[in-house]
């Protein structure tokens, strides 16, 4: 039924954001009928003032009042009047929400590459928000700023900003809702891309791309760039140079042309680029004017005639050279392109396995590597493998150097490939050129369960051997979340809590206890673990609940698992972290008595 009011699931949601230091908002909620909580006759579905329901913050000074502790949070959900949350924006939080409502906003999104960037991200009634880290020299903008069709609340001023967070109601009939994957427990804040940073310090007009123009050669004298704003500055200098030169095909004329960019490269680009890469963009410069020249064109000397001209400028073709780049370093081969002075990157050394297992995973196989930890071999799970920043972010917990995405940009469109346009050609990814080097002779069949998984399977039947015994007095789980029986047949234990203890004594790697969680949740075909909610005083804390069918899916994982001679790959787990794990050799415990329900204990699910 639209509109149903859930306080389980909105503590939920709520008690992840403030663990993940964010400050909860208290927003009116829809009664079943559609009507906003506040009262307002106009802020109902299919009032006036319809888009205002469920979406603004319960009473004055809201700002300062928001939930920032579980206990805050329980306190609001202790009642049948419906409510919505948000969170608080801007420097109180450290977040940002950016989202568009039409193709518009969409597009200019999509130019800028913000779609490919993995950041937490839901999706309310007509659109998707997608979170990012805040950014202090955001500090002088507006409170809501619109570049290019998006909607960008930074939450700046004393007013502030919030933004509607899931479960809450839209006033459309749906949830919001996390894209899979891309929850606050899947995924970590983003940082603002710094071409889209611009966009907004600058104030671009809305609706239009960056312009060349925006980037003028004489701002690289006086202020300092970084990564994405480096190449069009920089390139506009250059042209700037070039073009005004009277002398530019002079080989002295050039080679103090070269001197003093190279200067002002390494003085105001954060990081500077390579000299290879400045002096590509100088010859570009140099050649296409001398087309023009050639065709009897006229050269611009406006600032408006040369900043149409550094747009074109990346067409230009120059001879590409291999870059000195350290991804040769690590068994990749460089490549050229035709009319693309970039070239691009060929697996080289690089392959992959697959391991047909449950769930089935895929193995990087790279020489380079032999010397490390992982011994040349890095695993990862389907999802793991299509993303840029996942492969990266594995890849040095595995061999404990190797870092991949020491520049960002460069290893996603390494990874990812890049689409092609006017100005540059389409290429495809390392992901893709690996996928199709593979031979089908060099899969792995390990039988119907994840090697991996059978580890992690076992570690957590350990702490259930450790569980806690109930009070025969008052039956209670533990407060710190620890597991513990409370009912026969029910162990009680905070998920989050359990792992963080487990963590302590072993290796497991981010998002493994998500991925776990829905590996026992496809197991018992649910969408979500069983929980419960036990009150200690005037807090409500929410715990998962284990019964014997649950425990039984453990033990199956956990069967699963094979001797330390047959681990899988090295993910960043150490050898000795790598045994067998069943119910042989880990005893779980069970309640043989029947025990009273405790005073404030209640079950959902």
């Amino acid at each position: 039924m639209a509109f149903e009011f859930d306080p389980d699931l909105i503590f939920k949601e709520g008690a992840v954001a403030i663990a993940k230091k964010l400050g909860v908002v208290k927003l009116y909620g829809i009664w079943d009928d559609g009507r906003c909580t506040c009262g307002n006759p106009e802020h109902r579905v299919g009032g006036g003032a319809e888009v205002q329901c469920g979406k603004h913050p319960q009473g004055k000074n809201w700002q300062n009042r928001a939930a920032t502790t579980e206990e805050e949070l329980s306190g609001w959900c202790d009642t049948t009047r419906p409510f919505n949350i948000g969170i608080i924006l801007g420097p109180r939080s450290g977040v940002i929400d950016m989202e568009w409502d039409a193709d518009e906003g969409r597009a200019y999104a999509e130019s800028m590459g913000l779609t490919e960037i993995e950041t937490p991200t839901y999706i309310s009634g007509r659109s998707e928000h997608r979170l990012f880290l805040w950014d202090d020299r955001l500090s002088g903008c507006s409170a809501v700023v619109k570049p290019g069709g998006l909607e960008v609340r930074l939450g700046t001023g004393e007013l502030g900003a919030q933004s509607v967070l899931p479960p809450s109601w839209h006033w459309s009939g749906v949830r919001y809702r996390w894209k899979p994957g891309f929850s606050l427990e899947d995924v970590a804040f983003a940082p603002l891309p710094e071409v889209l940073l611009r966009a907004i310090v600058n104030d671009v007009d809305s609706g239009k791309q960056l312009a060349t123009s925006q980037f003028s050669s004489r701002h690289l004298l006086h202020t300092v760039v970084e990564k994405g704003a480096r190449h069009p500055y920089l390139r506009s200098y250059i042209t700037r140079k070039v073009f005004l030169h009277p002398l530019y095909l002079q080989e002295s004329a050039q080679a103090d042309m070269i001197v003093e960019i190279m200067a002002v490269n390494e003085k105001r680009c954060r990081p500077a680029k390579t000299e290879q890469e400045v002096l590509a963009l100088f010859h570009s410069c140099v050649e296409y004017r001398r087309k023009m020249e050639e065709r009897q064109e006229v050269i611009p000397t406006t600032d408006a005639g040369l900043a149409e001209i550094a747009e074109k400028i990346d067409e230009a073709v120059v001879p590409p050279q291999a870059p000195v780049s350290g991804y040769a370093l690590q068994g990749l081969k460089w490549a050229t392109v035709d009319g693309w002075p970039a070239g691009e990157w060929l697996p080289g050394d690089w392959s992959i396995r697959m391991v047909h297992s449950d769930p089935p995973e895929i193995v990087l196989c790279v020489p380079a590597w032999n010397d490390t930890p992982c011994k040349g071999q890095v695993a990862f799970a389907f999802g793991e493998f299509r993303s840029a920043k996942m492969v990266a972010a594995k890849v040095f917990e595995a061999t404990r150097r190797v870092l991949l995405d020491g520049d960002g940009k460069e290893w996603q469109t390494i990874w990812k490939g890049q689409e092609g346009n006017s100005k540059r050609p389409k290429l495809a990814g390392l992901v893709e050129k690996l996928l199709i080097k593979k031979q089908r002779t060099d899969d792995v069949y390990v039988g119907t369960s994840s090697l991996r998984y059978a580890t992690l399977a076992g570690y957590l039947l350990e702490a259930f051997a450790r569980a806690k015994q109930p009070k025969e007095d008052k039956p209670e789980p533990d407060k710190s979340g620890r597991p513990c029986w409370v009912r026969p047949g029910e162990l009680w234990l905070g998920w989050v809590k359990t792992w963080e203890e487990i963590g302590r004594a072993h290796d497991v790697a981010a998002g493994e206890r998500v991925r776990m969680k829905r590996l026992l949740c496809e197991r018992l075909g649910v969408d979500d673990f069983r929980e419960g909610r036990h009150t200690f005083g005037s807090a409500k804390l929410s715990y998962v609940i284990f019964t014997p069918d649950w425990i039984e899916a453990v033990e199956e994982f956990a069967a699963g698992g094979m001797g330390v001679e047959d681990c899988p790959p090295n993910t960043g787990m150490s050898e000795k972290n790598c045994g067998k794990k069943n119910r042989a050799n880990v005893r779980i415990p069970r309640l043989e008595t029947e025990v009273i329900d405790g005073q404030g204990v209640s079950v959902s699910g």
